[in-house]
């Protein structure tokens, strides 16, 4: 009874959250500004899918990251129709956007090596797990960008269907689109390995994906950074840091 009392309440305060964002506007480009309305931001565990050396695996997740997620318009739509969005990033002392000759000597030794665009992208991708580690859903980065190194987007054993997904957008799209970085050089080291999700308006659904992403985050990455402090820290990384500095390491319950 208190189990199913705990769903309800829980359910009740998500549906409440997400009201608080309609109405609003998402600048929906796979990347967190000030122009995104997100009302909604919690801190989740992550670990590197790739390799466990540096930031753990599915079972021993330390560290911490954001999402951010809530109901709006897309900007600049004028239909007025309104999807759920989520949007979860890599921190920036784990891997920015940096590639070929934007790389500096300094971030050169952090890697490992100079990252040409398909090191920095071929095989990065984000996935939602379900609460065995198994994936549900995966972001390929890169994977829209013509010609780039990354691969088609792909769907875990449930598939789309099960969270509504409409399409995301990652920060490879956002740098490139925007002529900010090629597939030759990029110096974004602000801007962090990020994906930005659109959703079908469905309540059920949008809590699912939102509680499978609180099993933590998988983030590809190959290589990451060694462990440092950012060097440009972004707004959200540095109040990541500062709640460490705080409260110690958040450790997920099992």
């Amino acid at each position: 009874m208190k189990t199913i009392l705990k769903r309800i309440i829980a359910s009740t305060a998500f549906l409440a959250s997400m009201s608080a964002l309609h109405g609003q506007t998402i600048k929906y480009d796979g990347i967190f500004t000030a122009d995104d309305k997100y009302t909604n931001t919690e801190i989740v565990t992550w670990f590197n899918g790739h390799d466990d050396t540096t930031y753990g695996d599915f079972n021993s997740q330390t560290f911490n990251t954001f999402i951010r997620y809530g109901v709006g318009t897309v900007a600049g739509d004028t239909s007025g129709t309104k999807y759920f969005f989520l949007f979860a990033e890599s921190p920036l002392q784990a891997k920015n956007m940096v590639w070929g000759s934007g790389m500096t000597a300094l971030e050169i030794s952090q890697y490992g090596k100079q990252l040409d665009f398909s090191g920095a992208t071929g095989s990065e991708k984000i996935s939602i797990l379900d609460s065995k580690g198994n994936a549900l859903l995966v972001a390929d980065i890169g994977s829209q960008v013509s010609g780039g190194g990354g691969k088609k987007d792909k769907k875990g054993s449930t598939s789309t269907s099960a969270f509504g997904l409409i399409s995301f957008k990652d920060s490879v799209d956002y740098l490139i689109g925007n002529g900010i970085s090629t597939t030759t050089t990029s110096s974004a080291s602000n801007y962090t390995m990020s994906v930005e999700m659109q959703f079908a308006l469905n309540p059920t659904q949008n809590a699912a994906v939102v509680a499978a992403a609180r099993n933590g985050l998988d983030f590809h990455l190959s290589p990451d950074r060694g462990l440092i402090p950012p060097m440009v820290p972004e707004p959200s990384t540095t109040l990541l840091f500062g709640l460490l500095t705080t409260i110690g390491l958040l450790r997920r319950k099992r």
